[in-house]
């Protein structure tokens, strides 16, 4: 079973933008069996930021029981940290934070230590001089992933398409399970959201 090192803006993705609680419930509940199975994990760096983000989505988090979800650093990973920014240009993922300390780096050292791939919000500049989580992952030779994810009946993930589907009209899978699960209207509140 391949297991997932997931970034902030991966969950506040789907959590605001993708598939908001009130209104795709389902799929939280699948987040929480992908995050109970640990088929997907996060560093305590990721807490951190849910925590800062006043959104609702640390508090979820907390009321499910999902502090699991969130692994301790490890020496591995920690070194993992150091190794990765000894490279100048992998430095530049943390140099424009203006003091802000970003999980960025503990994000992609987890993936490498326990050979998971990286699923974030993030797209790549393919530009190492201004990287991403993408680029540098994708230098490093780790699989990382920033399309839509949609978790199947049984919390497993599963990758859509890099269009963003939502914003051109066309319902994800999931949504359309949603739906269907929805009364008359709560059906019309979120195609209004959707603009379909």
């Amino acid at each position: 079973m391949q297991k997932y090192s997931i970034d902030t803006s991966a969950i506040l993705d789907a959590w605001v933008r993708h598939y908001p609680h009130d209104t795709f419930p389902s799929f939280w509940d699948r987040f929480k069996t992908l995050a109970k199975s640990r088929e997907g994990i996060a560093t305590e760096l990721i807490e951190h930021e849910l925590r800062k983000k006043d959104d609702g989505c640390y508090k979820w988090f907390k009321e499910n029981s999902l502090t699991d979800f969130f692994v301790e650093l490890t020496n591995s990973v920690q070194n993992a940290v150091s190794d990765i920014l000894t490279n100048p240009n992998y430095q530049r993922l943390v140099e424009d934070r203006k003091g802000i300390y970003g999980a960025d780096p503990f994000v992609i050292a987890l993936a490498k230590v326990e050979d998971l791939i990286v699923v974030t919000g993030e797209r790549a500049t393919n530009n190492l001089a201004k990287p991403k989580i993408p680029d540098i992952c994708n230098d490093m030779g780790i699989d990382c992933i920033n399309q839509h994810i949609r978790l199947n009946a049984k919390g497993r993930m599963e990758i859509l398409s890099a269009i963003p589907v939502l914003h051109i009209g066309i319902l994800a899978p999931a949504c359309v399970k949603e739906l269907n699960r929805q009364s008359t209207d709560e059906r019309k509140q979120t195609k209004s959201l959707l603009h379909c």
